[in-house]
């Protein structure tokens, strides 16, 4: 057993993270901070600009990767779904994985969504003051969850998908807080998207 000191690399004041919290804001200086075998370690963040002012900030990995299917077989051989999932994935995308702590559905859903409709959102100046939900997925958890991100979005197609077998190639994930705010259709992330 290694005890480590949870004090924020920046000023030094004393973090209190949950028991499941991977990265989050240091109270004081707002620097964001990482939680690893390590130790403590400040690790970049890219805030996006909201579009209103009803939100909470939520924590999102942004990975810059693509899929390679290997295989995709379905139960009545539909070519033209097989095609538009090449098509798809063939191509270089904004991967999304929500970071903070939700249901397995919600996040496979809105991590779909976001890799579906490849939104570029606006960085801004961290804002004063600032709430960040606590990371609770650190970098590995996320990559297994883009594995079922890219399964939601396969298995929702029309063709009644048997098999799949792909390979993500993806960057390091860039952390990114965005606004959001859950309605009765589910989370929805309220950023500026553009260049």
């Amino acid at each position: 057993m290694k005890l480590v000191a949870l004090r924020c690399p920046q000023c030094d004041t004393w973090l209190q993270p949950g028991l499941n919290d991977v990265a989050l804001l240091c109270a004081v200086c707002g620097t964001a901070v990482s939680l690893t075998d390590q130790g403590v370690q400040t690790i970049p963040i890219t805030y996006g600009l909201p579009t209103t002012t009803e939100f909470s900030w939520h924590p999102f990995w942004l990975f810059a990767g693509q899929v390679a299917i290997h295989t995709r077989q379905t139960q009545g051989g539909n070519r033209a779904d097989a095609n538009a999932a090449q098509q798809f994935w063939g191509v270089p995308r904004r991967l999304y994985v929500p970071a903070w702590e939700l249901p397995i559905h919600e996040a496979r859903e809105l991590g779909a969504r976001l890799v579906r409709e490849q939104p570029l959102y606006r960085a801004g100046d961290k804002p004063d003051p600032f709430v960040l939900q606590p990371a609770t997925i650190d970098i590995a958890d996320a990559r297994k969850l883009l594995e079922f991100v890219v399964l939601t979005i396969e298995a929702q197609r029309s063709d009644w998908l048997r098999d799949l077998q792909f390979e993500i190639q993806a960057t390091v994930p860039q952390l990114w807080a965005l606004p959001a705010q859950r309605t009765n259709k589910g989370w929805q992330v309220l950023a500026q998207t553009g260049n």
